[in-house]
């Protein structure tokens, strides 16, 4: 597993808990949980978020996975929301205590998740849920925990392996000068943090790449040696207002996901949130934080482009002044010796994590409040460069807008000394797009307009199929009943999935004793009006039932679809039946 290892082997963990606390918000009420979210908000950030700080992709879709799960057990009990896996499928309403079943999605989820599992028990236990109570909500909550989870496990993360990466990314020959190398210290390498994150599904966008941003300057041009005197010139005029918002926007291990949903509950107890907004809340927010995690690191692995303090210590001998650390002063010195203030993280440079995540929290947080304006101030009490804390003079940081606070976020790392001005620039940019499409998406759940394939894929049954004959084929509890003189089961409209080549698989038996078959004939279509055929199986395995058959088809990200399920047209068998039991759709890496 990657790891910011300049950083974490030279502070350490004690170091980054102390920044941390340094560093901490200060707001005219003492914060406190207003809801059942912002009180599991807490455990998320310290037992789940945290453990996977070093990779800021990987903490997002904790905290995504987790707010989904919740989501989709809060929605059961909602008459309006769509669950995003689950649907308007599952039925809370009679049963009672929501916020049971919301603690039972969130204890189960982030059990799978984290390595951290204590702190979740307890918290069940302060909440005085039973994780192994057998009552209605607490069995909506686990069935709603185990459909996101096993929805998400095939989602291209490779979660079960700590998230390693599939994707065989190899560190370009240092000799080119353009891309990225890890930085090596006191003899270790850094590893590249999840360069297969392009491949994982994202919530709202149509693909990894929607909103890829152009290139960055070639080394060796103009615009290029522009961006290393713009570098070194914040390192040479770092005032204590800088240090301190370059430290600020770093704690948690540089995971911006904690801090910004740390800020979101801040907004949330202000506006005197209850349950119901919180949970909209902090679903909207937190999809927005993965999917910016998904296009950020699209483009950085796309581009691979090369860090400052690669490009400027290959200048060699030439002089420069900037900031040392160890004299604790700015100085003359060696380009080769230079450091940048803060450490620079184990991936590619372009873009900025950081601007992406913020910004894409930014436009979320505005178009949710229906306001940009933020109010927020930060003090921060210690800088970790000064032999002694601030206490009485803390530098006080003042984000009268979101925005503002995504930009200070964006500018820390260029203060650090970590990224160019170009990516910073444009990951604001690409943040904001991220931010207005998953608020969208979020919307359309939240508003029960959404049609999710997932949903169609897990409950065979109606609403989600409907049979074109009559009279309606018999019930069945295990899925669709096929039969060789029978009509055709349709799915309604479904959204668009994210553009990739998906393996639609089907799980068939049958209750004929000798394991007979209906030859099957199942079509993706497109339901834009075109009704194009987007992939299409027209024979069942050849060996008896129970069985399988899969088959691929190609979403491109934008068309709606529509699946048929039902016999095959030139079959000449009769009397046969087969129950289509199981549907499952995952992208074919």
């Amino acid at each position: 597993m990657g790891t910011d290892s300049g950083w974490k082997r030279a502070r350490g963990r004690a170091t980054m808990c102390a920044l941390a606390l340094l560093c901490a918000a200060v707001t005219p009420w003492p914060a406190r949980a207003e809801s059942l979210v912002t009180d599991w908000l807490e455990v998320i950030i310290e037992s789940g978020i945290e453990v996977y700080a070093p990779q800021p992709t990987a903490a997002a879709r904790v905290a995504a996975v987790t707010f989904t799960a919740m989501y989709d057990a809060w929605a059961a009990y909602d008459e309006t929301a769509m669950g995003v896996i689950t649907g308007n499928i599952l039925d809370g309403t009679g049963a009672g205590d929501r916020e049971e079943a919301m603690s039972h999605a969130a204890y189960n989820a982030l059990y799978a998740l984290s390595r951290e599992r204590n702190p979740f028990l307890l918290q069940m236990r302060r909440l005085h849920y039973d994780p192994q109570s057998d009552n209605l909500d607490a069995i909506l909550g686990r069935r709603v925990a185990a459909a996101v989870l096993a929805q998400r496990r095939k989602d291209g993360s490779n979660q079960l392996v700590l998230y390693e990466d599939t994707s065989n990314y190899m560190v370009a020959d240092p000799r080119d000068l353009s891309s990225w190398q890890p930085v090596i210290f006191e003899r270790m390498v850094q590893n590249a943090v999840t360069p297969h994150w392009r491949e994982v599904r994202p919530f709202a966008l149509k693909s990894a790449d929607q909103f890829r941003p152009p290139p960055p300057p070639a080394t060796g041009t103009p615009a290029f040696n522009q961006q290393i005197k713009d570098v070194l010139a914040f390192s040479a005029n770092l005032t204590p207002t800088h240090k301190a918002i370059a430290e600020f926007w770093v704690p948690w291990d540089s995971a911006p996901t904690a801090q910004l949903l740390d800020m979101t509950k801040e907004m949330s107890r202000r506006r005197g949130f209850g349950l119901d907004e919180d949970m909209k809340l902090f679903f909207t927010v937190a999809n927005a934080l993965f999917d910016a995690g998904i296009a950020s690191w699209d483009a950085k692995y796309h581009y691979n482009y090369v860090r400052p303090v690669t490009a400027i210590r290959r200048m060699g001998d030439t002089e420069i002044t900037a900031w040392e650390e160890d004299k604790k002063r700015v100085h003359t010195m060696p380009a080769r010796e230079w450091d940048p203030y803060i450490p620079t993280p184990a991936f590619p440079e372009y873009v900025s994590g950081h601007s992406a995540f913020a910004a894409a929290w930014a436009t979320a947080m505005e178009l949710f409040m229906g306001s940009p304006e933020f109010n927020y101030e930060a003090k921060v009490y210690g800088l970790r460069v000064q032999n002694s804390p601030r206490a009485f003079n803390p530098i006080k940081l003042n984000y009268p807008t979101y925005w503002s606070a995504a930009e200070d976020s964006g500018r820390s790392r260029l203060l650090g000394g970590i990224h160019w001005p170009i990516g910073n620039e444009e990951g604001l940019k690409l943040g904001r797009k991220v931010g207005n499409a998953s608020f969208n998406r979020a919307q359309d759940f939240i508003n029960g307009s959404a049609h999710p394939f997932d949903v169609a894929a897990l409950y065979l049954k109606e609403p989600q199929w409907r049979y074109s004959e009559n009279p309606s084929p018999p019930t069945h509890q295990e899925g669709l009943m096929l039969t060789a003189s029978g009509g055709i089961w349709t799915s309604q409209k479904l959204d668009p999935l994210p553009r990739a080549d998906y393996a639609l698989s089907l799980t068939l038996k049958t209750s004929d004793e000798a394991g007979s078959r209906t030859p099957l004939r199942v079509v993706v279509r497109a339901a834009d009006g075109s009704e194009r055929v987007l992939g299409i199986l027209t024979e069942a395995p050849s060996r008896p039932l129970p069985s399988w058959a899969s088959f691929r088809w190609r979403s491109d990200g934008e068309t709606p679809i529509r699946m048929e399920i039902g016999p095959s047209p030139t079959s000449n068998q009769t009397g046969s039946a087969t129950w289509l039991t199981g549907l499952s759709n995952s992208a074919v890496h």
